[in-house]
């Protein structure tokens, strides 16, 4: 998780590292996402709570708490 690549940056605005992409995303600091890569039902909570709010590329949300099921002879039926 916090493999350093090699060689050296370009002089001027540094480029923004993995690391405070993750944190930014998270909200968290790099001790605490640690903590929580050690313990595996707490990673998969912070993962599923990251991801159900970010939204998506055709800008849908994965927040099921509105989810309608629609039966098989709504979606067959003509309208």
């Amino acid at each position: 998780m916090l493999g350093m690549g090699e060689g050296g940056r370009r002089r001027g605005r540094p480029c923004m590292r993995w690391k405070d992409d993750i944190k930014t995303v998270t909200g968290r600091t790099l001790s605490e996402l640690v903590r929580a890569v050690e313990n595996r039902d707490h990673w998969r909570q912070l993962i599923t709570t990251i991801t159900r709010s970010r939204p998506r590329l055709d800008e849908t949300s994965l927040d099921t708490s509105g989810f309608h099921q629609t039966s098989h002879t709504e979606i067959n039926s003509p309208r």
